[in-house]
């Protein structure tokens, strides 16, 4: 007589421990139990699925059906308790170690190569470990102006204690093995300095996302902390070399043709012709502070400067008012234009040939790029936030700030 045809049973699955993996559970009981092994034979069903596999043991001597384990080095799931935001697997970071080794092998085959390499990628810039001290090696013996070759890495190594991390000299001397073409050597360092940028970028975001969940600091500041990482990043992804004579002597004739125009002044005009003679205009990176005691004036100056810099200069002016509101800075500035009484004109106390002249006044200046912010106690780094902010969209060549000791520092 025949067997019976046995009957798989199936259970839903257990809940999923992080930890140690699926348990070994008793359908009926969901307790452990404690039994011999059995054969699992081979599954039909993709990885992820953890359900029992078909041709697997069934209940009857085996003792019921049994659930398969969980790997155990399997990573954490977001969302649980004490999870923490977690980058990818290292793998998985954006590098080109073909490209990194074709830099190093380069350098060995035309060490003249490595000062200009050295202006454009860090140690740090490479990916792989090895290639960081292989590259710091070699930018030592630059420096103490030592021939960069097998031998003297070699030793530099050596001293460092890092010669057989980087996998000793069968590793140096397979570097040019691979090297497509020397003559495209800025090509695969640009290459490296890119994956570094991308690299830089995802740990900034990953801190700027913690920052965000609770980091400490306010919404604000992590907001110009975030700012800050992006702009900084943009800054080093642009590549600053060498220029070509001919380019920066146009440039210069240029410059000293502006400047022959601007009676030779270096930096912006500010309307006040004693001033710009001593001090050849408000020169681009330059930090001025306007002292004096109260009432002598320091804000109607710093007005005057901003309101010639924008209407005659047509340069863009940010100007950061803690003290006056932008209401009352735009009347100081029609009542200088239009030639009016600023008394008369905060009262509204005008003739009919005053308001045309204040009417014309407004169609005249409407296109001066004049930014005015009166946000109350800002600290340094909302100004340098909303700074970067409009220079990125209007351009700056002036900012001012009304005044000094009104701002804080902010932090923590």
């Amino acid at each position: 007589m025949d067997d019976p045809p046995s009957t798989t049973e199936v259970y839903d699955a257990p809940p999923y421990d992080d930890d140690y993996g699926a348990p070994d559970l008793d359908p009926t009981d969901r307790g452990p139990v404690d039994r011999a092994p059995v054969d699992r034979g081979p599954t039909d069903r993709a990885p992820t699925d953890r359900g029992p596999a078909r041709g697997g043991a069934s209940s009857g001597a085996s003792g019921g059906p049994r659930r398969g384990r969980g790997r155990e080095n399997r990573g954490r799931r977001p969302g649980g308790d004490g999870d923490s935001l977690e980058i990818g697997a290292a793998s998985s970071l954006p590098h080109s170690e073909e490209s990194e080794r074709a830099v190093l092998a380069g350098v060995l085959l035309d060490p003249r190569r490595l000062p200009l390499l050295v202006g454009r990628l860090r140690p740090e810039d490479f990916y792989v470990e090895r290639h960081q001290r292989i590259f710091e090696a070699m930018v030592h013996l630059q420096a103490v102006e030592s021939v960069v070759d097998l031998r003297t890495l070699q030793a530099r190594l050596e001293q460092q204690k890092q010669f057989d991390m980087i996998g000793g000299i069968a590793y140096l001397a397979g570097l040019d093995l691979e090297l497509p073409d020397i003559g495209r050597l800025d090509t695969y360092a640009e290459i490296v300095k890119e994956r570094a940028v991308r690299r830089q970028l995802i740990l900034a975001c990953a801190e700027i996302t913690r920052n965000s969940f609770d980091g400490g600091l306010e919404a604000a500041e992590a907001l110009a902390e975030a700012e800050k990482k992006v702009f900084a990043l943009g800054e080093e992804a642009v590549q600053k070399g060498f220029s070509v004579f001919a380019q920066v002597s146009k440039a210069t004739v240029e410059s000293l043709e502006e400047r022959a125009q601007n009676e030779g002044s270096v930096g912006v005009a500010t309307g006040f012709y004693d001033w710009d003679d001593m001090t050849q205009g408000l020169v681009a990176g330059n930090l001025i502070i306007i002292a004096g005691r109260p009432g002598m004036g320091k804000t109607s100056f710093a007005v005057n400067v901003a309101q010639h810099v924008a209407i005659r200069e047509s340069k863009s002016v940010g100007v950061f008012s803690l003290e006056m509101g932008e209401q009352e800075l735009a009347m100081r500035i029609l009542a200088s234009e239009a030639d009016l009484p600023f008394g008369q004109l905060r009262q509204a106390q005008l003739s009919e040939n005053q308001w045309n002249a204040l009417y014309g006044t407004v169609r005249e200046i409407k296109a001066a790029q004049i930014f005015i912010d009166d946000s109350p106690n800002p600290n340094l780094l909302e100004i340098a936030s909303k700074s970067r902010r409009l220079r990125a969209e209007h351009g700056l060549d002036l900012l001012i700030v009304d005044y000094l000791q009104l701002m804080h520092a902010g932090g923590r």
